[in-house]
């Protein structure tokens, strides 16, 4: 019987964010063809979503600016972590997202067969030194983009082939609108159930620009006072959030604006909270959450941030023609509202199943059927 091949699936923390998802999805469908561990950098919840069959381990417990932890994880990074990945050089390492540079730098230190797998826009990019950029452009035996957008990204960088697109995927079936759920979370938040609501999904940092959603609130809740906008996504930096939070005390609309922090199976109970997504990031290299808006059978209103222009169409949702202009948003957002713009909730949700999981793992087994050695 010939040997299944090994693959090392590497990710930064496996905590509930767009890049993570999509790994989790992927390996739940990979083929039989392989053999596959998973690698956390930090121990993360997703790990225990992860199937049986596929072993998984965590480097670091947790990031902490804790002095002596620092002085643990320095140790840890300079005598452990070497010996145990130099152990691993002799499968294939699969490295999700290009926010770990350090694991990249041990593969080509061991000359190690890399599959990198990209989700990010510029701003991340911006984030590595020049060697570090040049690594990961030129290195890697393959790189999967999440998105054309990101494709192209990728190329500017100076990458001529061994590029190939697989768009992030989720399983549909368990993405669907539900009447009851919608009402006993309205109820569980106080929301009455005849108020519109206005979902925004995502990790609060600056990218996600709650600021242009606080703008927005602000100002539609001048003609629409019975609407609540709700934020469901945690915030990694408590002084941040504070700051987002005391900007909703001084427009006097704390009580309309509602800050659900959550990273587990509750996210899409919440979500089915909603009559409509906004969404309000500077840059999103595609976006997971806009297929589920789409499955839940609402309307999506958003900026030109990247790749969701390779989800909504001219009959699917409303990119506003201006970024970051918030009466643009509001207008926008007020014909649905007003029941001045229908929307095509069949076309949706058809547009989101061309996502499906099934889909998509079926390509990405074929990718690294023909590139992993």
């Amino acid at each position: 019987m010939k040997q299944k091949k090994h693959i090392i699936f590497f990710s930064p923390t496996m905590q509930r964010t767009g890049s993570e998802i999509v790994l989790l999805n992927l390996l739940n469908h990979i083929s039989d063809f392989f053999e596959a561990s998973v690698i956390s950098k930090y121990k993360g919840p997703l790990l225990h979503f992860i199937k049986n069959n596929i072993k998984t381990s965590y480097l670091y417990q947790k990031k902490s600016n804790d002095l002596l932890y620092r002085i643990i994880f320095r140790l840890k990074s300079i005598f452990i972590i070497p010996f145990i990945l130099k152990n691993k050089k002799e499968s294939s390492w699969y490295i999700n997202t290009i926010v770990t540079p350090d694991i990249l730098n041990f593969a080509i230190k061991y000359k190690v067969n890399v599959v990198l797998h990209v989700h990010e826009l510029e701003q991340m990019f911006d984030l590595l030194n020049k060697e570090q950029l040049e690594q990961t452009i030129h290195y890697p035996d393959l790189i999967i983009a999440n998105s054309e957008h990101t494709k192209q990204l990728i190329k500017q960088y100076g990458r001529t082939k061994s590029i190939e697109l697989c768009y992030p995927a989720i399983d549909t079936k368990k993405n669907k609108s539900n009447r009851l759920i919608k009402e006993n979370y309205r109820t569980q938040l106080n929301i009455p159930q005849d108020y519109f609501v206005w979902t925004m999904c995502g990790t609060l940092d600056l990218n996600k620009n709650p600021d242009l959603f606080i703008e927005i609130a602000a100002q539609l809740l001048k003609s629409k006072p019975n609407t609540i906008f709700l934020w469901i996504g945690r915030a990694n930096d408590q002084d941040f959030f504070d700051s987002v939070k005391n900007k909703t005390i001084q427009k006097n609309i704390s009580d309309k604006i509602y800050w659900i922090d959550c990273a587990n199976e509750d996210y899409l109970n919440y979500f089915n909270c909603a009559d409509g997504f906004v969404l309000t990031s500077n840059k999103e290299s595609f976006s997971l959450v806009t297929i589920e808006a789409l499955l839940l059978g609402i309307p999506v209103v958003t900026h030109d941030c990247g790749g969701v222009k390779e989800i909504l169409r001219d009959d699917i949702g409303i990119i506003v023609k201006e970024k970051n202009n918030v009466q643009y948003f509001v207008d926008a957002m007020l014909l649905y509202m007003n029941n001045e713009m229908s929307h095509n909730i069949t076309g949706g949700i058809e547009r989101a199943m061309e996502f499906d999981i099934k889909i998509w793992s079926q390509k990405w087994n074929e990718i690294l059927i023909n590139y992993v050695k």
